[in-house]
Parts: C-alpha cells; structure tokens; sequence
C-alpha cells in the first residue's frame, strides 16, 4: 500500500489511560487502550472511538475515512448492521474479548446479548480473538476469515520488580489480582480460604463491601495498585489464583510470565490454553483446594519460567496489525 492503513475501532472504553506524548497521566488498562498505545506509537493511524463519543461515530467515520473498522463489545453490532446493509462499504473486523453472554447476560438479558454476540461474530468480515475457545467457536460456525491472538505483557515491568513483604502471618501466601466480585466468583475463593493456614492477597477494586464481610482474619485486601507495581507482587506470592474459566484473562499471561503455580479453576478452557503455554497448572475445586495449595508447593521446582511463551505487547500489535492488513488487502482485491 502506498499509505499506512487507517484503522478506526469501536469500543466500550470509556477514558483515556494515556496521552500519545508518552506523559502517563494514568496508566494502560486493558488490551483495547494497550493497543491503541502502540498503534500510535509506531505511527499507525488509528481513531478509537470510545463509549461516550458513540453519538458522534457517523461524523467521527466521515472524518476519519477509514480503510478498515474494528469493532469491540456488543456496540460492534452497530456497524455491522450497517456494513451488513452497504452503508459501511470498508471491511469490520471484530475483535471477540469477551463471552459476552456470561459477563454481560445477567445485566441486559442472555437472549439479547446472545442475539448481538452471534449476529456480530456471523456478519463481521473477520474475526480476531485472544481465546482458543472462541477461536474453535470460529471454526464450528465456519466463518471464512478469523485469528487467534493472545494477550501480551509488559516485559520491561518483569523485568525491574523486586520482591516485597506481604501480609500475613502464615507461611503460604495465595495472591489474586482483578475485580472483586461474585461474578468473577471470588467469594467462593475466599469461602474456601477462610481460616485455613495460608493467607489470601486480594488486589483489586470491590464490588461491595460484602467481601470484607466473610473474609476471616487471613484474608487481606490491599485494594487497587498501579499496574507496573503487580510483577513485584506476583513474584513475592507463592501460588497466584485464577477463579474464572476464562482463556482470555491477561493475568493468565501475566502469571505465566512469572512462572509460578497456577491455580485455576478445573474446567476446560484455562486447561486448553495451559496446554498451549506449556504451564504445569494446578487446577483446583472449591472443595479440595487446600490439598491442591499444598500439592503446588511441594512441586513448585516444576513450574519453569514461560516468558519465552508469552510475547511483549509490541509483539502482539505488530501481529494485530499484520492480520488487519491482510484482510484489508484481501477486502480490495
């Protein structure tokens, strides 16, 4: 191509975390604002085109002209009516992060939210997903066009943490970063945790104060921590904790980078993608999670450092890019 590609997404972000200049007034949350990050910073030309700017998206498109559309979230189903019906004459790709029936179904109906995520994956012209499972998912409802792109980390973060003193008077230490909140079941994790000797460190915001409200005295919350401060955590806890079977988290990358054990929950996704990384995981019920704690350590010499697994996010938006160049260039033969 004689220019760089023009990429415009569509996403249910609502702020920025970052300023082009580089002067992080707050941090990168999220892979949507990570990739955006990168995009500018290597001087792809891309405009995100975030939750409350959605009324102004017909102008935004007008302005920007395109020559390709990603799409995030079930706002995606949008523009891919609109490409659907020949308003939108530029390729949408979607970008599936999420099951969007079991995180957002509660909230706004499973049948509807159903009805988006379906109708987007079906209609848009390519897919891009971080999980393994919706990728299979791809190749089940046989659509022409789809990739599987992992998250990525921060290597230079992993690279400068220190160790640190955590809290607690037990011996074993189980570190859980993420939000607080039943939906990502944390409550059970911390049910089964409750009194035992191990102490449980909880990084992240609350939901409500009713985790407080079950938690004995082995149960910490440290609340919410700048991002590039996690590595130095991970690498103090002995034993980092998954409570959803989800194969898209970016912590699971994250505690992969610091190669330690992993407990995880023992259905079929996370055990796909262990695979994948080649991560001797734990996996664990909330019934026996105890013997399973105890089984990691004694096999902790097992768990090998996979950062040759996982990729900087550099890496990851150089692939993100080549794939959309490539639908692109296949859009315009």
């Amino acid at each position: 191509m004689a220019s760089i590609m023009k990429i415009q997404l569509m996403g249910h972000a609502r702020t920025y975390h970052w300023t082009i200049k580089g002067s992080a007034k707050k941090e990168l949350i999220g892979s949507g604002d990570i990739i955006e990050y990168y995009f500018h910073k290597r001087g792809y030309k891309l405009d995100h085109i975030r939750r409350e700017d959605w009324k102004n998206f017909w102008f935004r498109y007008r302005k920007f002209r395109p020559d390709i559309i990603m799409t995030s979230g079930p706002i995606g189903f949008l523009f891919t009516l609109l490409r659907k019906i020949g308003i939108i004459r530029v390729p949408v790709v979607h970008f599936w992060h999420d099951n969007y029936v079991e995180t957002m179904g509660d909230k706004w109906g499973k049948t509807f939210i159903g009805f988006l995520e379906s109708f987007i994956v079906k209609n848009s012209d390519a897919v891009i997903t971080q999980s393994l499972y919706r990728y299979n998912r791809c190749k089940k409802l046989g659509l022409k066009i789809f990739y599987y792109i992992p998250q990525g980390v921060h290597k230079a973060l992993f690279k400068k943490f220190k160790k640190i003193k955590l809290p607690g008077r037990n011996k074993i230490k189980l570190l859980y970063t993420g939000t607080i909140s039943k939906q990502k079941k944390v409550d059970k994790l911390i049910r089964a945790v409750n009194g035992k000797d191990v102490d449980l460190i909880l990084i992240g915001p609350e939901a409500s104060n009713y985790f407080r409200k079950i938690s004995k005295d082995n149960i910490y919350f440290l609340g919410l921590k700048r991002h590039k401060e996690i590595p130095s955590y991970l690498k103090s806890a002995d034993i980092l904790v998954l409570t959803e079977d989800n194969d898209s988290s970016l912590k699971f990358f994250e505690y992969a980078e610091v190669g330690k054990p992993i407990l995880a929950p023992d259905r079929g996704r996370l055990k796909k993608l262990s695979r994948y990384l080649k991560i001797r995981s734990e996996f664990y019920n909330f019934g026996n999670i105890m013997q399973k704690i105890k089984k990691s350590i004694k096999n902790k010499r097992e768990f090998l450092n996979n950062s040759k697994k996982v990729k900087d996010w550099s890496e990851i938006t150089e692939i993100y890019y080549k794939n959309l160049k490539q639908i692109y260039d296949e859009f315009r033969k």
